[in-house]
């Protein structure tokens, strides 16, 4: 019978780490035996189930305990849906026949711990392949909350990329209830798979990440372009500061370190904030002292010396940089900074902005 057009989309990404990932993978179209959706019975009683029989394009199956991850998309008249990537556990998995892996492959997970997802059958035969997808429980996030409108399949394992896609003009639409229950029997393989899925954790096409979920991370976006982050106040001092001043002239690297002090990236924060100076003739004894102004901070006043001199003059020790001044500009942000508590993440506007411009 002819149903309501809906896209459900599953995908087992064999990828080690989000957003690594190989070349686009060679498509292989598959068709459905069965898809099973019920979250109609509460949370606990979850039941995500797909089928798919006698399959030319399920043949060799590779490897799959290299990390596999699987995903459900769906559509409905209220908007788009779906599972972030479900990583299943690599130890899970068990080859079949001899030798292991020669007639397929299954993950099984008796706590269905990884996403409610239980079983995962894969294996070659002669009249096509066979591939079996069970996940129940609440840990199963698939719940479209309406009657389901649109769906796809997708299985990447190695360099195979099985899809099915149901189009509602073919098969057998059995359910499909805005309380949560849809059951879609026998319906054909399409005729090519998405070459892209932002969110399956594989960087593909013109994707710059993938963050595996629906949601934006700290650095990847919800469509898949990497988030511009600006770099904290510290981060544009050292860059600007320290890097070129300090570390350039082979005084403050984490090699030389005169004076007992290493401005290396990573290394300066935890260096000087609340670090007593290592040179008995400071006039003031902490390095940078966040609770005080910057005037009773040595490293400012080491380099206040060189840069306007005047009160700065005889800090205690020679004057900073060595090669040439900071400028007026940079040397004010670093005092603000320090006045904002010398803080090691996150920005201090009135610094950035005096940083905006050189240093040397």
């Amino acid at each position: 019978m002819r149903g309501t057009f809906f896209r459900l989309a599953t995908v087992l990404t064999l990828t080690g780490l989000l957003g690594v990932s190989p070349a686009l993978a060679e498509p292989k179209p598959i068709g459905g035996k069965l898809l099973k959706l019920k979250t109609d019975k509460g949370s606990a009683k979850n039941l995500f189930l797909f089928k798919a029989v006698a399959q030319p394009a399920i043949a060799a199956i590779p490897d799959p305990t290299a990390g596999t991850t699987l995903l459900l998309r769906w559509q409905t008249a209220t908007g788009d849906g779906r599972t972030d990537s479900i990583g299943l556990t690599d130890a899970l998995w068990t080859g079949l026949g001899k030798p292991a892996g020669s007639k397929g492959w299954k993950y099984s997970d008796r706590e269905a711990a990884q996403g409610g997802v239980k079983i995962l059958l894969i294996k070659p035969g002669g009249r096509g392949g066979l591939l079996k997808v069970l996940a129940k429980g609440s840990d199963w996030s698939g719940e479209p909350g309406a009657a389901v409108l649109s769906s796809s399949l997708d299985l990447y394992l190695g360099d195979d990329h099985y899809c099915a896609d149901w189009d509602g003009q073919n098969g057998d639409v059995k359910k499909n209830d805005p309380d949560g229950y849809l059951l879609v029997k026998d319906f054909s393989a399409p005729g090519t798979c998405a070459d892209t899925i932002c969110g399956n954790a594989r960087v593909e096409g013109n994707e710059e990440c993938d963050p595996g979920t629906a949601a934006a991370t700290s650095t990847c976006s919800s469509d898949c372009t990497l988030i511009q982050t600006e770099p904290s106040t510290l981060e544009t001092v050292q860059e600007k500061i320290f890097n070129p001043g300090c570390i350039s002239a082979g005084c403050h690297d984490n090699g030389t370190s005169q004076g007992q002090l290493s401005l290396a990236a990573g290394e300066s924060w935890g260096n000087l904030v609340d670090v007593a100076s290592f040179n008995p003739q400071a006039v003031v004894p902490v390095r940078v002292d966040p609770s005080q102004t910057r005037d009773d901070s040595y490293l400012y006043r080491k380099i206040a010396a060189r840069t306007v001199g005047g009160t700065y003059a005889n800090p205690g020790g020679s004057a900073m940089p060595f090669d040439a001044p900071v400028g007026e500009d940079c040397l004010n942000a670093l005092g603000e900074w320090i006045e904002a508590g010398a803080p090691a993440s996150g920005n201090i506007a009135s610094a950035d902005l005096l940083l905006s411009g050189d240093c040397f």
